[in-house]
């Protein structure tokens, strides 16, 4: 967390399974922080569920895409929420 508050980015990109961490939580965390919460979040991952999709969008992220994906679409996400 202490990287995203130095970095200010303006898009996170983020698996859910993650060794420490899952993204949900991470997400969840991102938006009880004022200078985080409006943060656009992908999250890009192999969970193809409709529950885990529904979770994704319940703890805020914009968009979900699955594994394996086109770079063109990841490509037409990103500028459409940074622009």
């Amino acid at each position: 967390m202490s990287l995203l508050g130095a970095y200010r980015p303006h898009l996170f990109i983020s698996d859910i399974k993650m060794p420490q961490k899952d993204g949900y939580t991470l997400v969840r965390h991102l938006r009880r922080l004022p200078e985080l919460r409006l943060l656009p979040v992908i999250f890009l991952t192999e969970r193809d569920s409709t529950g885990e999709r529904i979770q994704g969008y319940e703890v805020g992220c914009e968009v979900y895409l699955l594994k394996p994906f086109e770079m063109k679409e990841l490509k037409a996400v990103v500028r459409n929420l940074v622009e």
